[in-house]
C-alpha cells in the first residue's frame, strides 16, 4: 500500500493498471478451508463453496459474509483471467523468526511447502486414575501423545525445514483424575519436500496403531 500510495504522490507514469489485492483467510483458520480469496480471484470459489463450508458453531462462509456486509453471489466478481495479469508480487510478512534473527531485511521465497493437517479422534476407556494400573488402561490421551511425539522426533531427525504440529487438543471426560476415554487432536505436517511429510506422517500412524494393539 505504501509503494502504490507513492507512485501515485510521485505522479510515475505505468504502462498498466496498478492494483493492492488483499487476500483473506488463506490459513482456513475459522472455516477448514482455505485459500478463499486467491481461490476467488483464480475463479475457483462460487456461491455454493461458500454455503458447504462451517465452522465450529455451525455457521456458513455466506453467513459470514453476510453478517458482515458481503454478498455471497458477488464472489466470482473476483476472478481474473491470467491475460489480465501483466504481473504480479506478493509482499509478505515472515511468520516465523528467521530473518529477524539473522537480521536480514527483505527475504526472498525459494519454494513453497507441502502439508498435511487432518483430525484425528482416539477413543479409549475411562478408568479411575488412582485403582487403574498402568497396563491394564486404554487412555486415549496416551495414545496420541505417544503419536505427536514419535513424529515430532521424526520431523527433528529429517530436518530439511520439515516439522510437525499439534496445535490443538481436546480430552474427554475431562477430569485429572480420570483416564481419558477419548482425545481429539489436529496436526499440521510441513516440508519442502512432501515425500518428507509421508515420512513424518509414516511415523505417526505406526505409534498410533502400535497403541491401539497394545
Amino acid at each position: 500500500i505504501e509503494m502504490a500510495r507513492q507512485i501515485v504522490e510521485s505522479g510515475m507514469e505505468h504502462k498498466r493498471d496498478l492494483v493492492v489485492v488483499g487476500f483473506n483467510d488463506e490459513e482456513g483458520m475459522r472455516f477448514g478451508t482455505g485459500y478463499f480469496g486467491s481461490g476467488a480471484i483464480l475463479g475457483h470459489r462460487d456461491e455454493t463453496y461458500t454455503e458447504q463450508f462451517k465452522d465450529a458453531s455451525g455457521i456458513s462462509i455466506a453467513e459470514a459474509m453476510k453478517e458482515y456486509g458481503l454478498d455471497p453471489n458477488a464472489i466470482e466478481t473476483a476472478q481474473r483471467k491470467p491475460e489480465e495479469i501483466g504481473a504480479f508480487l506478493e509482499l509478505h510478512i515472515e511468520q516465523g523468526p528467521i530473518l529477524e534473527k539473522e537480521d536480514v531485511k527483505v527475504g526472498i521465497v525459494e519454494s513453497i511447502v507441502g502439508f498435511r493437517c487432518f483430525e484425528v479422534h482416539v477413543h479409549g476407556r475411562s478408568d479411575h486414575a488412582g485403582n487403574t494400573p498402568m497396563n491394564m488402561r486404554a487412555d486415549a490421551f496416551l495414545a496420541v501423545a505417544r503419536a505427536v511425539t514419535a513424529a515430532t522426533a521424526k520431523a527433528e531427525e529429517i530436518g530439511e525445514n520439515t516439522v510437525f504440529t499439534c496445535g490443538e487438543v481436546h480430552v474427554a471426560p475431562g477430569a485429572f483424575n480420570i483416564v481419558a476415554e477419548d482425545a481429539w487432536i489436529k496436526v499440521d505436517c510441513r516440508s519442502r519436500k512432501i515425500s518428507n511429510v509421508d515420512r513424518v506422517l509414516k511415523v505417526f500412524w505406526e505409534s498410533m496403531d502400535k497403541s491401539v494393539r497394545d
